[in-house]
């Protein structure tokens, strides 16, 4: 248990192999918000080749499924370098979203992140600004950005001292 949300107990457990299709529909739900006006094959593709990368990454990403009361509801993607945290990717399904799940999830990695002297960086499609909204309030700032998305991030309590 990593904590709750208002009415429910949050968990993380890692993925397996048995998970990929769960993992694909998750990304491919989360893709059609961050990514709106593109078709459902199209983004099919972008979330297959998404979850490709993923796996062939250096440093390897840990994928891990986000559960609420034991049901699988989201994953969320890290991988370490030194003095990072990178939070690759978090999706929850949407009839699970805005419930503060999300929010537990993130609060877990920065308890994590602080334990281990590191900054929780990511990036945000800036066709994303309710979850551009949640990092800000979580005490992310901008630190750069390109075309498609802005890079965040949060700096350590403890590295910071």
């Amino acid at each position: 248990m990593i904590g709750h949300a208002p009415g429910a107990t949050v968990a993380l457990r890692p993925a397996n192999p048995e998970d990929e299709s769960l993992l694909q529909a998750i990304a491919l739900s989360a893709r059609a918000d961050a990514l709106p006006g593109l078709d459902g094959e199209v983004l099919a593709m972008q979330a297959s080749v998404v979850r490709r990368a993923r796996a062939g990454r250096v440093p390897p990403a840990d994928e891990e499924l986000v559960l609420v009361d034991g049901e699988p509801v989201g994953a969320i993607a890290t991988a370490r370098t030194p003095g990072v945290l990178e939070l690759i990717d978090i999706a929850l399904l949407p009839r699970w979203r805005r419930r503060g799940i999300g929010t537990a999830v993130l609060d877990r990695l920065f308890t994590v992140a602080d334990d281990e002297r590191r900054t929780v960086r990511a990036r945000v499609y800036h066709t994303n600004p309710r979850a551009h909204a949640l990092y800000r309030r979580l005490g992310f700032v901008d630190v750069d950005r390109d075309e498609l998305s802005w890079m965040i991030e949060r700096r350590s309590a403890s590295a910071a001292s």
